[in-house]
């Protein structure tokens, strides 16, 4: 990276900073979804709703796996929209959704 006068940045390998941020904190999000579930179904007291995880959700591994593919594809579908507003939004709204997930999980653990 290379500073120049005026504080302007050259030469950045992240070429859009605010998706970087919105896809660490989708990472998290998914990282705590995937933690929360594992407990929340370890307890007894909840089920997976998602019919499509229910499949995996009892090898933490391979759901690990599959919200990893999936983070990815999301990441890499993001990559693609021009208009960096709508990237934005569509990031903001999947870490919403999976937020929800977590907070679920949470109140279904406590």
């Amino acid at each position: 990276m290379i500073l120049k006068c005026g504080g302007r940045v050259e030469g950045s390998i992240i070429k859009n900073p605010t998706n970087f941020v919105l896809g660490l904190a989708l990472a998290l999000v998914f990282a705590l979804d995937i933690m929360t579930t594992q407990i929340a179904l370890s307890t007894g007291l909840g089920y997976e709703a998602n019919p499509i995880m229910r499949t995996v959700v009892d090898n933490p591994l391979l759901s690990i796996l599959v919200k990893g593919i999936g983070l990815c594809l999301i990441i890499i579908l993001i990559k693609f929209i021009k208009i960096k507003w709508v990237s934005h939004i569509a990031l903001s709204l999947v870490i919403g959704i999976t937020l929800g997930a977590v907070i679920n999980n949470l109140l279904v653990i406590i």
